[in-house]
């Protein structure tokens, strides 16, 4: 009796050890993909922070060239 209540035991130890290695598993997959999402993101606010700076850049062109054009205008 006592020792197949002994192997249930370890049964159940075997068997927690294995959920364990999954769930670790699991973990370390999800880290990984976050980590594949952080850099992700920042190489999109890279982006953005450029595509923010081109368009003050045409922005403060097309304003030259509205106000040459409106002063180009207003002499004819």
């Amino acid at each position: 009796m006592g020792l197949e209540k002994f192997d249930i035991l370890e049964e159940k130890i075997n068997q927690l050890a294995e959920k364990y290695n999954q769930i670790k598993l699991e973990k370390d997959n999800f880290l990984s993909h976050l980590q594949k999402k952080e850099n992700e993101i920042l190489a999109l606010q890279e982006k953005v922070n450029s595509l923010e700076g081109e368009k003050e850049v045409f922005r403060t062109r097309l304003d030259k060239i509205i106000s040459h054009l409106e002063s180009t205008a207003g002499n004819l």
